[in-house]
């Protein structure tokens, strides 16, 4: 089958029964023909990739202690498009990575790597219908606007945003109509507009040209705008933001026309033609990323500037009202990076003044005396005379002298009135021991330890 990666621009067409479906139904009943067209039109084809949680281990190997933290593991926060897979990788200035149509976020995992090696928080998302987000069937472009939209307010501030084929379009639009805000913009192979290539996927799956103006009124009706509505060139003809375009000239999904399009309607952006990376290797090519890398870098305010993102707690979601899943739902145990809430200040009263100066060294002598007289004390008790040195200093004689006892020891009974000792087995008179194990009391002589260690 073509692949409708953006645009439908693909060398082979669709299998035979599909394109022979379409001419046949265009004859009998042309407006399902049209329907069915539009929906395909928005349905992004699946691709198997690896994830970035798969990914991590291997772009990021020194990064092994912030793995064990649970760095490279997904998030699932509600969004108003849906539920959205989201992992947060680094610490800095956030840089939100934008896949592209039928694409996923671990395309863009290599291009997180050198941001996050360059000291910058790299946030990725699986767009809704795409990779682990939720499967909604069909999504289009003003869907990737909303989530951008969203996810600007759930992960920003946004030092930058790196964006790839439609959700270059899609960033385009978003910044220009001010549903999100970023210092940089980073558009790699980016389509003016999604409808430009209805023509050529019409002839892809077989449909007559005659329906392709009923397919793009169906498909305005589904998304819910006009289609001249969503031109990223209109929109970002008032942006100064610095942008960064790259662009492959002999790239089959999009048209090499379309980002010099964009990038002249941008105030000041730069492009550079990249051949021979095509569409979807240019997310890997070794020198995109380091332009792209430098780019974000350039001139770049530092984490001083702009709030570094910390780790919440691990029911943010469900906290912020972005979840409706059950505590034990597994997007509770996993963690994603955002500001988290201040704390709430203790009363003034509540806290212990500061000491005044001079009294803290008046409290630091005290203990030294306190150290001085017990080292005394200790070394009196060792000597013949230790009686004299204690009364000397004040302190209770009996209490220092008074023995401590061990359980296995007990102390010695005085006798009491009737001059019995308490506790004394009756059966021993004379032999003054206590109710216990015999012998338990008494010193090993030197006998008793040449028996134990032979038995």
């Amino acid at each position: 089958m073509s692949d409708n990666s953006t645009n439908g621009r693909s060398v082979r067409g669709a299998p035979l029964a599909i394109r022979s479906w379409f001419r046949a139904i265009s004859r009998v009943a042309p407006a399902l023909a049209e329907r069915q067209a539009a929906r395909l039109f928005i349905t992004p084809r699946l691709r198997k990739t690896p994830t970035p949680t798969e990914l991590h281990a291997s772009l990021l190997p020194e990064r092994a202690m912030e793995r064990r933290a649970g760095e490279a593991e997904v998030a699932y926060p509600e969004l108003s498009t849906g539920r959205v897979a989201l992992w947060s990788w680094g610490r800095g200035p956030t840089v939100l990575l934008v896949h592209g149509w039928a694409g996923a976020a671990g395309d863009m995992a290599p291009m997180a790597a050198a941001l996050v090696s360059a000291g910058y928080r790299a946030v990725l998302f699986d767009m809704p219908g795409h990779g682990d987000s939720e499967k909604t069937g069909t999504t289009n472009l003003l869907v990737y606007i909303q989530t951008l939209a969203a996810l600007g307010q759930l992960v920003g501030p946004l030092h930058a945003v790196v964006a790839h084929s439609l959700g270059g379009t899609a960033t385009a639009i978003a910044l220009g109509e001010g549903l999100i805000t970023a210092r940089r913009a980073v558009l790699l192979a980016p389509a003016l507009s999604p409808w430009a290539f209805s023509w050529h996927f019409a002839q892809v799956i077989g449909l007559p040209t005659a329906r392709v103006p009923g397919m793009v009124a169906r498909t305005e009706e589904i998304v819910g705008r006009k289609a001249d509505s969503l031109n990223a060139a209109e929109a970002v003809r008032g942006l100064e933001i610095p942008a960064y375009f790259v662009h492959d000239p002999d790239d089959l999904d999009v048209p090499f026309e379309h980002g010099q399009a964009l990038a002249a309607a941008w105030k000041g952006a730069e492009f550079l033609a990249r051949p021979g990376v095509g569409h979807r290797r240019i997310l890997k090519d070794a020198e995109t990323v380091a332009g792209v890398v430098g780019f974000v870098s350039a001139e770049s305010t530092g984490p001083q500037d702009v709030p570094v993102q910390r780790p919440l707690d691990r029911n943010v979601l469900r906290a912020r009202g972005l979840c409706r899943h059950e505590p034990h739902h597994p997007c509770h145990r996993l963690r994603i990076l955002q500001d988290p809430p201040m704390p709430h200040p203790r009363p003034r009263e509540e806290l212990r003044p500061l000491p005044r100066r001079g009294e803290g060294l008046a409290v630091l002598e005290r203990h030294v005396e306190i150290i001085r007289i017990m080292d005394e004390v200790r070394r009196d008790l060792e000597s013949p005379d230790r009686l004299g040195s204690v009364e000397r200093i004040g302190l209770p004689a009996d209490d220092l002298l008074r023995p401590r006892h061990h359980p296995r020891h007990p102390r010695r009974r005085e006798p009491d009135d009737l001059g019995e000792v308490p506790g004394e087995c009756p059966g021993r008179e004379g032999r003054g021991e206590e109710h216990g194990p015999p012998g338990r009391d008494k010193p090993l002589t030197q006998g008793d330890r040449g028996r134990g260690a032979a038995e």
